[in-house]
């Protein structure tokens, strides 16, 4: 059988303050540490979540910029069609692009992309 004695009563008082020290000392601190690591955690998966989305509607514009600027070029591609003594001399040269031309068309382009791109961003 159990005595309750005096050094059960200081064992058990040993065991509460050991047990508030352990509380205190290092499950409080790890338990915030969890939490803090948690919501970083969240705020780096929101940050991915936007990132994300912002990455998603730039490619929508730059498809959609693409497409227009390509059936821009489709619409107004210069031909050589304009030089009938080519086309006396060459009839096979009628309608085909002059490469100059095409070159300047692409530069320009190309500027125009650049200038929309930079606005949107």
């Amino acid at each position: 059988m159990i005595d309750i004695n005096l050094t059960l009563i200081v064992q058990i008082i040993h065991f509460i303050i050991a047990y508030w020290l352990i509380k205190i000392g290092i499950l409080r601190p790890l338990l915030n540490l969890i939490v803090q690591y948690d919501e970083y955690d969240a705020r780096i998966k929101e940050h991915i979540g936007s990132y994300t989305h912002q990455i998603a509607t730039k490619e929508q514009e730059k498809r959609s910029l693409w497409i227009s600027f390509q059936r821009f070029f489709s619409q107004h591609n210069p031909t050589s069609s304009s030089k009938p003594e080519v086309a006396q001399e060459a009839p096979w040269v009628i309608n085909q692009p002059d490469h100059r031309l095409v070159e300047l068309e692409q530069q320009r382009l190309k500027e125009r992309l650049l200038k929309a791109w930079d606005k949107h961003v």
